[in-house]
């Protein structure tokens, strides 16, 4: 990539003179051009003015036709370098693909290490289930690891800020939702005027405002093998899914090497593939009857 960098510069150095070198002939033929009238009031002049712009379109020509050969190169250049890039990117993404494809044995142990240890959770968890059922007096009962792995803790309420307030209620205690529109008196009492003939007298009443945190008890984890859906490493289907088995049936599985695949049972099917031009060479057919 660094020989290729330093070429790249080079290129791109060439390119640059040669449009330099461009960018001047055709200046010089834009002066050409208005020295025209001039030398044209002498032969000798104008015969030496017109092989001068001869000379100068010939440059300009070739110069156009440099700088698009330059051009032309380096782009052929960049699209090898982003073949090359590409190439080199898809065989590297193909040894680790094929790295993931020879760790079938490391998946195979993860997903057996991940079996046995859903059943000796389950199994814990019965085992605790039962002595649970029956504790001495005084001891605290047991705790399923399986659950408190992964419970979330219970938060209890959390106070923030605390001030009182007045507020106007009704003459149940109950506060007026609409405290903006009490109209207060001189006694100290309001009114809520609610339509023409109907009006509640208000009162002041103090409160204890409080922001806080509420107390927080989250859902239950459930047991781990619940949640637990384990792919087979040769072969399409599960090897283990625990969202529909019973907790006994989880303490009770016999964990070993995983079961072979299945001997997979193809269909037999026939064809027929004539091996001749049909009709045979000199036979008159019924169609060939028909059409004379």
């Amino acid at each position: 990539m660094a020989l290729f960098n330093r070429k790249q510069t080079e290129d791109e150095k060439l390119l640059a003179t040669a449009r330099a070198d461009l960018a001047a002939a055709q200046r010089k033929r834009a002066t050409l051009a208005a020295r025209e009238d001039t030398a044209a009031a002498s032969a000798d002049k104008y015969a030496l003015w017109c092989t001068e712009r001869d000379a100068t379109d010939a440059d300009i020509a070739r110069l156009t036709v440099l700088v698009s050969a330059r051009e032309k190169a380096m782009q052929e250049a960049a699209q090898a370098a982003a073949e090359a890039a590409q190439c080199d990117a898809i065989e590297a993404c193909r040894a680790v693909n094929t790295a993931i494809k020879e760790r079938r044995a490391e998946v195979e142990k993860m997903v057996t290490g991940l079996i046995t240890f859903a059943r000796d959770a389950a199994a814990a968890a019965i085992e605790a289930n039962r002595l649970n059922q029956a504790l001495p007096a005084g001891v605290a009962p047991i705790v399923i690891g399986d659950l408190a792995m992964r419970d979330l803790p219970v938060l209890p309420r959390e106070e923030l800020a605390s001030a009182e307030i007045e507020l106007w209620v009704n003459p149940a205690g109950d506060v007026i939702g609409d405290q903006d529109n009490v109209a207060e008196h001189e006694d100290g009492t309001g009114t809520l005027q609610i339509s023409r003939s109907t009006k509640i007298i208000c009162r002041k009443r103090k409160f204890r405002r409080t922001s806080f945190y509420p107390a927080f008890t989250p859902n239950a984890a459930g047991y781990f093998f619940q949640q637990l859906r384990l792919p087979f490493a040769d072969r399409p289907g599960l090897a283990f899914d625990g969202s529909a088995m019973p907790l006994q049936y989880v303490a009770a599985i016999n964990v070993g090497p995983l079961p072979p695949p299945n001997e997979t049972s193809r269909p037999i099917r026939t064809e027929l593939v004539p091996l001749e031009p049909w009709p045979p060479a000199g036979v008159v057919t019924e169609a060939d009857q028909n059409a004379a």
